[in-house]
């Protein structure tokens, strides 16, 4: 009964048990992702820092690195030094091996995902505070706060307040073949037979899709064709709809 629900003081929640129940409703609320453990040491100015949970979209568009903290925790101190550090630090081997293990990926897969699939930063904590939301947004870092209640002894429900919400997608790697002027690339549930307006560094440009069995096939349409041949490519959607072609390598 909710009656006899109380709600949990946020000093009285410890990080590692709010971190395995995070991962537990993370799993419930996005059923088309990999939710685990990941703690690789990622290095930014020198200094070396370590995450809590991955969340890894099943189709591979995009995938989040997520900081799980306890309300009581100082946001200018020592959340907002972590999470700049997770969106702009370096990350080595250790992140590929735990993302390969825990996904099931081929290593060098996990190392396309790690080092060109839009990778997201949010922080997820144990009660909602609107401060953090507004200073970690003005850092692009996504905020959500998962609240427990708790009856005797066990968890009776949560409140979940934010949405992680991934801006930008991956939507396929294609090949270069300059000498007909078309990137071929595994179809997959994004492209459709017909025209696409894609922006590369020309600016925008119309493209005509063509599938054909496994492969699609993007034609330009006008302009100048300044693509090295097979040169690997890769497709970018905004979350406003607009794409984008990039160099990744």
């Amino acid at each position: 009964m909710i009656s006899k629900l109380t709600h949990a003081s946020p000093t009285e929640a410890y990080e590692v048990e709010f971190e395995a129940i995070t991962i537990k409703i993370l799993r419930r609320l996005y059923e088309k992702a990999f939710v685990f453990p990941f703690k690789p040491l990622i290095k930014h100015k020198q200094v070396g820092w370590k995450p809590d949970i991955a969340l890894v979209d099943r189709s591979l568009e995009y995938w989040y690195v997520i900081e799980v903290e306890t309300i009581d925790h100082s946001l200018e101190r020592h959340v907002v030094p972590q999470v700049i550090a997770f969106r702009d630090g370096d990350y080595g081997d250790d992140a590929i091996k735990i993302v390969a293990s825990s996904t099931g990926l081929p290593i060098k897969e996990a190392a396309t995902l790690v080092n060109h699939i839009p990778r997201n930063i949010a922080v997820v904590s144990n009660y909602f505070d609107p401060n953090w939301q507004s200073v970690l947004s003005s850092e692009n870092i996504q905020y959500q706060s998962i609240t427990v209640f708790q009856e005797i002894e066990r968890w009776g429900a949560v409140l979940v307040e934010g949405i992680l919400a991934p801006p930008t997608r991956s939507v396929g790697f294609g090949i270069v073949d300059a000498s007909n002027k078309v990137i071929s690339l595994h179809n997959n549930s994004f492209w459709k037979n017909g025209q696409y307006n894609i922006f590369a560094l020309d600016g925008i440009s119309k493209w005509d899709c063509f599938l054909k069995a496994e492969k699609a096939w993007l034609i330009k349409r006008r302009g100048t064709f300044d693509f090295p041949d097979q040169r690997i490519v890769q497709f970018i959607l905004q979350d406003d709809g607009s794409l984008s072609l990039h160099i990744p390598y």
